[in-house]
């Protein structure tokens, strides 16, 4: 791969020794030639899918953005023309905001990314001979924020989701803008490698460079975290999660799967500080009950901390046995109880230090030699008594 001075033209050469390219092979070389765009070209916006264009933002340019002709749909037996573009559709974009950094569809609607303002167009272009042109000038949509980096970009059911120089946002479809990054915001400071939209979930994932991954469920409006996908890039290949790892593998996902490349995945949930007496009030915690469904063998590890303190110190480990299914006799109706005996997977845990003015459990699953889905868990229930007053602060602690 290289470009000419000026950067005006691009040359792709793929030195075939042995006939066509494998899946593996096109899939790394789809993901190397689209870091090598992201690194020529400030970004390659799609275009709206029924005007069926291509949208390039020059990086010696940075405040112009061309367009191709349009792309006709291949038929059956007859060949396409490839993505052409002209010196007459080049279009210069409104200084403000700086330069432009990234583009994206969003219906029918082209947006303009700039580091601290977003711009939208409308119009499908003009025809094959230039004329009956009707794009807008690039609308100005906020100067409160925008997008430095093109590779945060992701199209999601409710918009586009982004990140900018305060954390993840969203640009919903009426084209408003909001802060939908605030409970990851502690990450604002790492550099999204890849954003991708992951079918036949709810979720949108956010590969950091720090190795970790942002997970965003738009169904449940939370956030979690992956742990060990190291990514310079992602996409979704034949319909499957994959991203591509620093020493060049690919990793696949595998629906069904529990593992990472064969190694046991944890399954970590962690609150935030529960006070049940409001803030600074007195309460006493007297346990916790824990509802969910046995998976796999693990073991359950329960954590418990107390009053804003960074280490936990109560920990008990809990090694659940593989339940009895109804009918699960070795002799159909043998058990002392007909069909057999169910348990549910429900475990009961006393606090240590029961008068507290907060407390936080950390549940997690350890590995007991096996890979597995190990368990689900679906509710949590604390027993609870609260008293008036604020919470009795040491005297060493008290002034006046």
């Amino acid at each position: 791969m290289r470009s000419l001075p000026g950067r005006e033209f691009l040359f792709f050469i793929l030195l075939l020794s042995h006939g066509r390219p494998g899946p593996v092979a096109l899939l790394l070389l789809l993901l190397a030639f689209r870091a090598f765009l992201l690194g020529l070209w400030r970004r390659t916006g799609a275009w709206p899918e029924r005007a069926g264009r291509l949208a390039l933002f020059p990086s010696p340019e940075g405040l112009q953005w061309w367009f191709s002709k349009q792309c006709l749909p291949p038929s059956v037996g007859v060949n396409t023309s490839p993505v052409e573009f002209s010196p007459f559709l080049i279009y210069n974009v409104d200084p403000k905001g700086g330069n432009c950094t990234a583009g994206a569809s969003l219906d029918d609607k082209f947006i303009i990314f700039k580091p601290s303002s977003i711009f939208a167009v409308t119009g499908q272009g003009p025809d094959a001979t230039g004329g009956q042109n009707d794009l807008s000038d690039p609308i100005l949509i906020t100067t409160d924020c925008g997008c430095a980096n093109p590779r945060s970009i992701a199209l999601v059911p409710d918009g586009l989701m982004f990140q900018s120089a305060k954390g993840i946002y969203l640009l919903n479809r009426a084209l408003q803008v909001s802060y939908i990054g605030a409970d990851v915001e502690a990450y604002n400071s790492q550099t999204v490698t890849s954003a991708q939209l992951i079918p036949n979930t709810n979720q949108v994932r956010f590969t950091l460079s720090s190795g970790l991954a942002l997970v965003y469920d738009y169904y449940t409006t939370q956030w979690s975290t992956f742990t060990n996908v190291s990514a310079v890039d992602s996409t979704v290949w034949q319909g499957v999660y994959t991203y591509l790892q620093p020493a060049g593998v690919a990793m696949t996902e595998t629906p069904g799967v529990f593992s990472d490349n064969g190694n046991f995945i944890k399954l970590r949930v962690v609150t935030s500080w529960l006070q049940f007496a409001g803030v600074q009030g007195f309460q006493r915690v007297y346990k916790a009950l824990i509802l969910g469904d046995y998976v796999s063998a693990h073991q359950l590890l329960v954590q418990v901390a107390y009053d804003f303190s960074p280490a936990f110190i109560q920990q008990d480990s809990i090694t659940p046995t593989t339940p009895i299914n109804y009918g699960g006799d070795a002799t159909y109706g043998s058990g002392a109880n007909y069909g057999g005996t169910w348990t549910p997977y429900q475990w009961r845990v006393f606090l240590q230090t029961q008068k507290c003015e907060a407390v936080q459990l950390s549940i997690e699953d350890v590995s007991t030699g096996t890979v597995g889905e190990a368990m689900q868990l679906s509710a949590l229930l604390f027993e609870v008594g609260t008293k008036r007053g604020g919470y009795k602060v040491p005297a060493t602690q008290s002034v006046g």
